[in-house]
């Protein structure tokens, strides 16, 4: 929930699963724990859908509440660059390399050309799959599925990134405004070892606080990230640490 917030998602709903199990008293004493545990998070008075896989209850309405939430979202923020971070890759015999993962801005057509980052190899878009389903376009906000041509599968890895060519520049060395959960138990000290999450990349570093010298739980502060590793990030990204 903390990294949902984060993440800045402000749209959702919650299912309530597996009430073939229980009798009509702990359900609701289930949906009043839920109620308690979402108040003040960004599902803070959204639907809650009780269901069952067994039984079907409650499936239609879970269903009929999804599409009203879809169908009332925001128009996601036009951004020409196209970025889709790897999370998975593997290969598939007639096909070559496929690469997946969520397609986060921009939009890509069968015959571009794409830049693996930070290891900036060029190939070119074969074919697309969004749900399983082949297209010559795919937009932000779908789970894609690109076919490369001449692609060796083990150059490219989870946390990579696909982009246009010259379009992204790596860095070890990130600025950003940084949020210090009130749910940790001490301060955070300047230096603090941390992994470092966005997109799929997972990378170890350094935080270096810029105006103090450490950060009180619930503190915000700016802070530079000093990676082991190179990341491709633009302004604005999301990211978390741990």
């Amino acid at each position: 929930m903390e990294i949902c917030n984060l993440m800045g998602i402000k749209h959702g709903m919650v299912a309530l699963t597996k009430i073939d199990m229980v009798d009509e008293d702990l359900l609701e004493l289930a949906l009043e724990d839920i109620n308690d545990f979402i108040q003040g998070t960004f599902l803070e008075d959204k639907p809650i859908i009780p269901v069952s896989s067994i039984t079907n209850e409650g499936l239609d309405e879970f269903v009929k509440t999804l599409e009203t939430i879809c169908s009332t979202l925001p128009e996601r923020k036009y951004s020409a660059i196209f970025r889709l971070p790897v999370d998975r890759v593997f290969s598939m015999k007639g096909f070559g390399t496929v690469i997946t993962g969520t397609l986060t801005s921009g939009s890509i057509n069968v015959g571009n050309d794409i830049m693996v980052y930070p290891k900036k190899i060029v190939s070119k878009v074969r074919g697309i799959q969004v749900h399983s389903s082949g297209v010559d376009n795919a937009e932000a906000g779908t789970r894609t599925a690109i076919n490369f041509q001449g692609l060796d599968k083990d150059s490219v890895s989870r946390g990579d990134i696909l982009s246009t060519p010259d379009t992204l520049i790596e860095s070890y060395m990130l600025d950003a405004h940084f949020h210090y959960l009130k749910s940790n138990a001490k301060p955070a000290k300047n230096r603090t070892r941390v992994r470092f999450h966005s997109g799929t990349s997972e990378i170890l570093g350094y935080m270096i606080l810029l105006d103090r010298e450490e950060l009180l739980p619930g503190d915000e502060a700016p802070v530079q990230f000093r990676l082991e590793s190179p990341v491709c990030c633009i302004k604005d990204d999301r990211y978390v640490i741990r």
